[in-house]
């Protein structure tokens, strides 16, 4: 009689928030800062959430949002040079001219502010409230433009000292990725219910597949086997690094985000193997049954 091995059940994902939680005490106790991290499995629903609703500057994660609208806008196939500039955008540069030209190409004039305001536009529609830019990259304060007030920023205590301009927090990136995600596969969502009319499958899946360009061997890439496809837009600030992407893995695909923030100066070796870590977790317990062996600092 041959009998059917009876494989392990995947562990709780209570088990992983716990996990990651634990792990990441000690980065805050001391260094006096906070950990954002918001992972979604995009085939059960379930999520971790541990300090996702904390405001975080929006850096260069907020190019995402940026092509997105982008793609709203269009109302034939990008030519060449708006291709160059999705590309330019989402695949890591070293200045943020080609993201604030799109923001000229929304707005259908030289007026980034503009384009910046539909951006929020967009994410308010969708849902996603904490979400916003109110200037192009690297205009700094501007005079006169008030920060706008969102759930997160107005909270009875603030931990971070977001960027006042250009802000997010993990749990709306997350659902950002996810809703693009859903609508790459044509399997609905948010950003098909709302823009059914000018966002397609298609133009979901460009930016998925541009996003799979963007490589750094660090972060979230290096916590998962070289192999794995990972579509995603990181950044980086004097206080505030963080990466947020699709990882496209053996035994099922997720979101993750995560942001690490600390007053003034986050150092690179500091936050570095920290997100590592967090990305070798979550891989290991998607993939519990094959776990990537990496050099992993979560005992």
């Amino acid at each position: 009689m041959v009998v059917d091995p009876v494989l392990p059940e995947r562990p709780n994902i209570n088990l992983l928030a716990r996990l990651l939680s634990n792990h990441l005490q000690e980065f805050e106790q001391d260094t006096g800062g906070i950990a954002s991290i918001f992972i979604l499995d995009l085939q059960t629903g379930e999520e971790v959430s541990i300090n996702a609703a904390v405001p975080m500057s929006g850096m260069d994660i907020m190019k995402v949002p940026i092509v997105l609208e982008a793609y709203q806008v269009f109302d034939r196939v990008p030519t060449l040079r708006q291709r160059q500039l999705i590309s330019d955008t989402l695949v890591t540069r070293p200045d943020h001219t080609s993201a604030n030209e799109l923001l000229n190409v929304i707005a259908g004039q030289e007026n980034p502010y503009l384009g910046a305001q539909l951006v929020t536009e967009m994410m308010q529609n969708l849902g996603l409230q904490n979400t916003f830019m109110v200037a192009p990259y690297d205009a700094g304060a501007v005079a006169g433009i008030r920060t706008p007030e969102t759930p997160a920023n107005s909270a009875d205590t603030v931990l971070t000292r977001p960027d006042p301009m250009m802000q997010t927090t993990a749990e709306d990136i997350g659902l950002l990725l996810s809703a693009i995600y859903y609508c790459a596969k044509g399997q609905g969502g948010a950003l098909l219910a709302v823009y059914s009319e000018q966002i397609t499958p298609g133009e979901c899946q460009s930016m998925l597949d541009y996003m799979l360009q963007n490589k750094t061997d660090s972060l979230i890439e290096e916590g998962v086997p070289p192999e794995t496809p990972v579509a995603h837009r990181h950044g980086w600030i004097s206080d505030t690094h963080g990466d947020a992407g699709i990882i496209f893995s053996p035994a099922g695909d997720y979101v993750l985000v995560e942001f690490l923030y600390k007053p003034d100066w986050l150092e690179w070796v500091i936050s570095s193997p920290l997100l590592a870590d967090i990305s070798l977790a979550t891989y290991n317990f998607f993939n519990f049954d094959n776990p990537y062996l990496n050099d992993s600092r979560i005992n």
